[in-house]
């Protein structure tokens, strides 16, 4: 995972080229949307609901995919694997990573404006 990125600038730009001034809404309710949805997870993992913890991560895993944040992505994915085994063993070490990468991509996100104004 550590040869992932934070977030794929590249990637992202390419994607949202034309879309530049729909970014700072989009990230701002990404950004808006975050605590909950860790919170879904963070129950699910207290719970030992690994059904809960499957359907959490799936979501997501594919918000964090849409704006191009694979290391965060491929975290949520390996807690929906989990989940998909019927087990939340270990997802908790997995959830604090991702909180971690979370909170590197929040930095990053916040620089994405600096670079909509340079591309």
């Amino acid at each position: 995972m550590q040869n992932l990125m934070v977030l794929d600038t590249q990637k992202f730009w390419e994607n949202f080229r034309e879309l530049k001034h729909l970014v700072p809404s989009l990230m701002a309710s990404f950004v808006k949307q975050c605590p909950g949805s860790l919170a879904r997870i963070e129950a699910a993992i207290s719970a030992g609901d690994a059904a809960a913890l499957k359907s959490a991560a799936h979501a997501y895993k594919g918000v964090l995919l849409q704006i191009y944040a694979p290391r965060s992505g491929a975290l949520a994915e390996d807690l929906e694997r989990r989940g998909r085994t019927g087990s939340t063993e270990g997802a908790r070490e997995i959830y604090d990573q991702l909180v971690v990468e979370i909170d590197l991509l929040l930095s990053a996100i916040q620089n994405l404006d600096h670079e909509k104004n340079a591309a």
